[in-house]
C-alpha cells in the first residue's frame, strides 16, 4: 500500500470512529434522558401526587376550588405536574386566571427539576418564585413545605 492509500485509509478510519463515537454519545444521552424521565415519573407518583391530592382535598373541603393535573408534557415537551387553586372561598378557578394560584414541578432538559410557585398573579403583584434542584430534591418534606408556604402566601395576599 502506498503512502497516499495509507493516508486515505487513516483518514477514513478516523472519520468513521468519530461518527461512531457521536452515535454512541447520542444513544447514551437518549438512555440517560429516559432514565431521568422514569425517575421523575416515579417521584411524582410516590411523592408529589399524594401531596397534591391532599392539598386539593383540603382546599375543596374549605369551599375553595382546586385541581390537580397529573404528569403530562408542558408546552415545551417537558414532563410536568401541577396544581391550580383559588384562595378565595366560593370562587371558581379560571374565571380570572390572574386570581388563581399554582404550583408546578417540571423536569428540565438538562435533568434538573424546577419548582415554581405562583401565589399572586394579579396585576401589580409579584407572587412568583422558583427554585431548581436535581432529581433527589423531590422529597415529601420539601414539597409539603413549599405547598404550605404557597398556601399561606396565597391566603394572606387575598386577605388584604
Amino acid at each position: 500500500m502506498n503512502g497516499f492509500a495509507k493516508l486515505i485509509n487513516h483518514h477514513d478510519s478516523r472519520v468513521a470512529a468519530e461518527r461512531q463515537a457521536a452515535v454512541d454519545a447520542a444513544e447514551n444521552e437518549k438512555t440517560e434522558a429516559g432514565q431521568r424521565e422514569l425517575s421523575f415519573a416515579s417521584s411524582v407518583e410516590h411523592i408529589v401526587s399524594p401531596l397534591f391530592e391532599d392539598f386539593v382535598a383540603a382546599l375543596r373541603g374549605s369551599g375553595r376550588d382546586a385541581t390537580f393535573k397529573p404528569l403530562s408534557k408542558d408546552g415545551h415537551g417537558r414532563s410536568n405536574v401541577n396544581l391550580h387553586f383559588n384562595a378565595t372561598q366560593g370562587t371558581r378557578l379560571r374565571v380570572n386566571a390572574s386570581d388563581d394560584s399554582a404550583y408546578a414541578v417540571t423536569l428540565l432538559e438538562d435533568g434538573d427539576v424546577e419548582f415554581r410557585s405562583y401565589y399572586d398573579q394579579r396585576p401589580g403583584k409579584n407572587g412568583i418564585s422558583k427554585r431548581s434542584g436535581d432529581l433527589g430534591s423531590i422529597d415529601a418534606e420539601t414539597i409539603r413545605h413549599d405547598l404550605q408556604v404557597l398556601l399561606n402566601l396565597a391566603l394572606e395576599s387575598r386577605a388584604q
